[in-house]
């Protein structure tokens, strides 16, 4: 028996071939193509959420080291406040003066660190002082230095007991 090699009878068999599996193979590709895509996206996804929380993480840090930094420089400041740094004469006491910087100077006042940030200092008084009496001593002034917080009241000396 004669073999036909023409070139019609091979595209004839590969024709008859091609169409049983071309169909199956172009619907493995996509499904490939459908899982590595699955895949990157949850990938890409997955490091998003966690340069998310890293820079989450850098601002807490960040908020942190602002907030220490205006702790330091109250604390060191109000050490440092002599007698007659912002009052003249001097009295011979520092107390007028650490309350003149504390109402004065720094409650209220915003400081900027350049590329960081910035901090307010909002002055809560712990003491208060004498000033003013009357003549009959039924009543006294106080000064209290920074921010007096909203309904804020003495109690009477006999609350005290």
């Amino acid at each position: 028996m004669k073999q036909d090699n023409s070139i019609s009878s091979l595209t004839r068999s590969q024709g008859s071939l091609s169409g049983y599996s071309g169909g199956s193979m172009m619907l493995t590709i996509i499904i490939i193509i459908v899982i590595f895509a699955s895949i990157i996206s949850a990938v890409v996804y997955m490091s998003s959420s966690s340069l998310r929380q890293a820079i989450s993480s850098n601002q807490s840090a960040n908020a942190w080291n602002l907030a220490e930094a205006g702790y330091r420089f109250l604390s060191t400041n109000y050490i440092n406040t002599d007698d007659g740094t912002y009052i003249l004469p001097a009295n011979g006491t520092a107390d007028d003066d650490k309350a003149y910087f504390l109402q004065n100077v720094v409650n209220g006042r915003t400081y900027v660190i350049p590329n960081v940030g910035s901090f307010t200092l909002t002055i809560r008084p712990y003491w208060f002082y004498n000033a003013g009496a009357t003549t009959t001593g039924t009543s006294i002034t106080v000064k209290l230095p920074g921010s007096v917080p909203t309904g804020f009241t003495m109690r009477r000396p006999e609350t005290y007991k």
